[in-house]
């Protein structure tokens, strides 16, 4: 039985040291990814003031008769719009960032409204797909599974304290020091391990609670996640605004170029209408993401200010136990 006990202590005592170690880099990490979420949820937060200020000014503009509502400003477009050279009249090259004449070599802008879909659509795309990596952890942390884990390693927590309190009676053994190297081991590094032992009986205790109080809510949370897709977009024949051609458009398209005339349609209200939707899928997006950013991220500054509040005093404890 004596063996065994040993055996048991030696485990406690090196789980003892290795989480004491630990301690100190785990609370640093923690706080860069406490101040960068901080700072994202701040940036975040402030987008979206930003966004219900420009909405709330607009519908204000359009009660007051000062701009005209959306829908009427989509009928005011024109379905398809020929794209022709300022500077020559000839049909232009509809490119990613600017127009180029074929003809006279000029190269110009592309329509506002066509810069703005592409940009607003490419910035939706990519808080989408950092919100879903978000929500899959959040629902990671939420299942019970990881909820269990935690609480279970409360009870582990406190073996491991258990054993090391009886051990110290029955091996003798001050927790100041090592049993194996009195001569060189430094007295405040064992206060230190011994006084954050509780620590991390805290931490899991903390985890166990925020699995369980956002247990589900991730899964319906995560149904606020958008989707870009071209469902409201439709394939569609038309005539060339030059020649008369036929042209044809597939669903997404913005534009398309005449096989007789080479000339560039563009597609004016549905790209009005895109940018609308990008808009609103962006800021769908940005808010999916703060919500899921709030789950995580809490769960990183509750453990933090942990290991700040408590680690920060058994440090000052431990120092003045070892001087002393």
């Amino acid at each position: 039985m004596s063996e065994l006990f040993s055996r048991i202590f030696n485990v406690c005592e090196s789980i003892y040291r290795a989480q004491g170690t630990l301690l100190p880099f785990l609370g640093v990490g923690l706080g860069f990814l406490s101040a960068a979420g901080t700072s994202e949820l701040l940036d975040l937060y402030k987008r979206f003031d930003s966004d219900r200020k420009r909405r709330k000014s607009r519908k204000r503009k359009t009660q007051n008769g000062e701009d005209a509502t959306p829908e009427a400003a989509l009928e005011a477009l024109p379905k398809i719009q020929p794209l022709n050279c300022a500077k020559c009249g000839a049909g232009v090259l509809l490119g990613e960032t600017e127009t180029h004449c074929p003809s006279c070599g000029t190269r110009g802008t592309v329509p506002e409204d066509y810069r703005q879909a592409a940009l607003l659509k490419a910035q939706a795309a990519r808080e989408i797909r950092r919100a879903s990596l978000h929500w899959r952890v959040a629902r990671a942390l939420s299942h019970p599974a990881p909820g269990a884990i935690f609480f279970w390693l409360v009870f582990v927590e406190l073996g491991v304290l258990a054993t090391i309190a009886l051990g110290s009676f029955y091996f003798g053994w001050d927790p100041a020091f090592s049993i194996r190297a009195p001569d060189f081991r430094p007295r405040a590094l064992w206060w230190w391990c011994l006084l954050t032992m509780p620590l991390w009986t805290m931490i899991f205790i903390n985890l166990t609670q925020q699995s369980k109080q956002y247990r589900g809510r991730g899964k319906t949370l995560s149904t606020l996640m958008p989707f870009l897709d071209a469902k409201d977009a439709k394939a569609e024949a038309a005539n060339c605004q030059d020649c008369g051609g036929a042209i044809a458009y597939t669903a997404g398209d913005f534009a398309s170029m005449c096989r007789y005339c080479n000339l560039v349609n563009y597609r004016a209200r549905f790209v009005r209408f895109a940018r609308d939707r990008a808009e609103t899928v962006e800021t769908r997006a940005g808010f999916s993401l703060f919500k899921a950013r709030q789950i995580n991220d809490s769960f990183v500054m509750d453990a933090f200010a942990l290991i700040a509040v408590w680690g920060f005093g058994a440090g000052v404890v431990a120092l003045f136990l070892a001087i002393d």
